[in-house]
């Protein structure tokens, strides 16, 4: 800005003595948000605020020194016809403020090595809530049966893919909400990962499953989703006997008219569940 600055008053083709302030505004909220958007540990040459916060950094400091210019910072009212102090700017300030206790504790008390501060943000209840609202149809105001049905389907269908498709915010990083499920899967438990035995070892139930009694409907709605389950699980899995644990025994389940109502012709892709998996 100072290179484009006019040298002669006569000269229209340079900016005004006033694009000085626009520069330093721009540069300062430029450093605002690298501050506050970092998301890798080692910052980039000429980004020093881009990195990671560390008992080092310079993010502290430069924190502490943009609350007096965020303080400062006006707004023209032309209906008060002055300036006036808007609450986005002072909620900003409560931001920054907690930023610098809360990296301060995290570094000092709990021994962080490193913060990054694009972790701190509300992306995932913004994909969760959108991802509600837009399931089925536009529920823009769902009330508590549409959003505990719209949270039923969400797990079984949304969760096990991508997380909120479509949405209007960055991703989360969320890895969906059956994740330990997955991890049950490939920890050992059931069969060893060597595979080396000719059948799968159906295990006994442990005793603290409680076995209580449900309506038709609500077995069949069980065998059905959980044969659906079984369907997604046969993709992710690649050991064969794995995949055969889960539908072990199922030609003892009960309860299938919900999949045979499903079965239009004999290439159907629903499967019936084993009898452990339902348990």
């Amino acid at each position: 800005m100072n290179v484009l600055l006019p040298t002669d008053i006569e000269d229209n083709n340079k900016l005004p003595p006033e694009a000085v302030d626009t520069a330093e505004l721009i540069l300062f909220m430029d450093k605002l948000f690298d501050s506050l958007n970092t998301s890798k540990r080692l910052a980039p040459s000429g980004k020093p605020l881009q990195g990671g916060v560390t008992t080092g950094s310079p993010h502290l400091a430069f924190w502490r020194s943009s609350i007096p210019f965020l303080q400062n910072m006006k707004f023209f009212c032309k209906n008060k016809n002055c300036l006036v102090s808007v609450p986005s700017i002072r909620n900003f300030i409560f931001s920054v403020r907690g930023f610098i206790r809360l990296t301060k504790n995290l570094l000092s008390k709990h021994k962080f090595k490193y913060v990054l501060t694009r972790a701190f943000n509300q992306d995932p209840l913004e994909n969760f809530f959108g991802a509600i609202r837009s399931h089925g149809a536009r529920h823009i105001s769902p009330d508590a049966s549409h959003f505990e049905n719209s949270f039923k389907a969400l797990l079984i269908n949304n969760f096990l893919s991508s997380h909120s498709p479509n949405s209007n915010c960055e991703n989360d990083e969320s890895e969906g909400a059956l994740n330990n499920l997955y991890s049950f899967l490939n920890q050992n438990l059931i069969v060893e990962s060597d595979c080396s035995i000719e059948s799968p070892i159906i295990p006994n139930l442990p005793p603290n499953v409680s076995l209580t009694r449900k309506s038709r409907v609500a077995e069949n709605t069980l065998v059905y989703i959980s044969g659906y389950l079984v369907r997604r699980l046969s993709k992710i899995l690649k050991c064969s006997d794995c995949k055969q644990l889960l539908q072990s025994n199922h030609e003892l389940v009960q309860n299938v008219d919900f999949i045979e109502a499903r079965r239009y012709n004999e290439n159907s892709k629903l499967l019936i569940p084993g009898s452990f998996f339902i348990t």
